[in-house]
């Protein structure tokens, strides 16, 4: 685990197996000043994320995004233009060799979308009269969701946004298993062709964002894109300061959930159709495994520790 904390200009690592520090890095005066820290303001980690594979992990600044690889070594910087003070940072994966894309949101009501592999790295000016090899690099921004403020206006912040993931109907579990037991120098990640994006401004405005991974691809443009969709929002009229969210379960047939052991639905629907509760179509597969280890305890014919079951019980 790896922490970041107020007052601190370093960035701890523990083991979770012990629950001891297991050592402590300290931010470099380079990085500070490449991500817009000064000695006074700035100089703390706000924020810390890992990305999806495991391979790489984000430190927020203020004003700055510094993503770090395994080896503790500073990959490069994302640092939104104009400048703005950063919100919130996520993770999303694209397919392919693309690498991780890096969500950040803004205080003046932007997310914007950074490659972090090497292809996606603003090339280095090595005709400069002083190349400072201690300063990482910066990415430069793939893409930005929905359109941006107005020239002249200023968006709401936006406070908090997560990405959420749909269930994956591609690959049997067959094709899981046979890939499990191969080995791989990657980690595989499974990446849907959708991404689904809530942001939550200060304001108030809960927005949710359908998100193509396709619009992440690498692009040659200088000038970041604009991509995702709006869905929907709903406006809470109340200042949101944090949100979290996740996939609701996919409902159960009603005739499954009968054959599964739900003998006796108590809601009924149109046409004469039997709809069980919702709450008896979660637990209809524990039922179903109840009743079974309970036949074989019936058919036992030796006492057990519980004294056994009589045909009525």
């Amino acid at each position: 685990m790896i922490s970041v904390g107020e007052g601190d200009k370093s960035m701890r690592l523990w083991n979770m197996l012990t629950g001891q520090r297991q050592g402590n890095l300290e931010f470099g005066r380079a990085l500070l000043a490449a991500v817009g820290a000064s000695r006074w303001r700035g100089a703390e980690g706000r924020r810390i994320v890992w990305s999806d594979d495991g391979i790489e992990f984000a430190v927020a600044f203020e004003r700055g995004v510094a993503v770090y690889g395994l080896d503790l070594e500073v990959r490069g910087i994302a640092k939104p233009s104009p400048q703005s003070k950063i919100c919130e940072v996520r993770y999303l994966t694209r397919h392919g060799e693309q690498g991780n894309v890096l969500a950040v949101s803004t205080e003046d009501g932007r997310v914007l979308f950074y490659g972090t592999d090497l292809a996606s790295l603003e090339p280095v000016d090595t005709g400069a009269a002083a190349v400072d090899s201690s300063t990482p690099q910066v990415f430069r921004p793939l893409a930005h969701l929905g359109p941006l403020p107005a020239a002249g206006t200023r968006g709401s912040r936006i406070k908090d946004f997560i990405v959420i993931r749909p269930y994956n109907t591609s690959g049997s579990s067959d094709e899981a298993e046979a890939n499990a037991d191969e080995e791989v120098d990657d980690i595989q990640v499974d990446v849907p062709e959708t991404y689904h994006i809530v942001t939550a401004t200060s304001e108030g405005s809960v927005k949710i964002w359908s998100l193509r991974v396709g619009e992440l691809d690498a692009r040659e443009q200088k000038k970041a894109m604009e991509v995702g969709e709006l869905v929907g929002s709903y406006e809470t009229g109340r200042r949101v300061t944090c949100l979290e969210g996740f996939m609701m379960e996919e409902e159960v047939d009603s005739e499954q959930t009968v054959s599964a052991g739900l003998k006796e639905p108590v809601v009924k629907g149109s046409a004469g159709t039997v709809v069980p509760p919702r709450s008896a179509m979660k637990k209809a597969k524990v039922m179903e495994v109840e009743l079974v280890e309970e036949q074989e305890v019936h058919n036992d014919d030796e006492d057990d520790e519980f004294g056994g079951f009589s045909d009525d019980e």
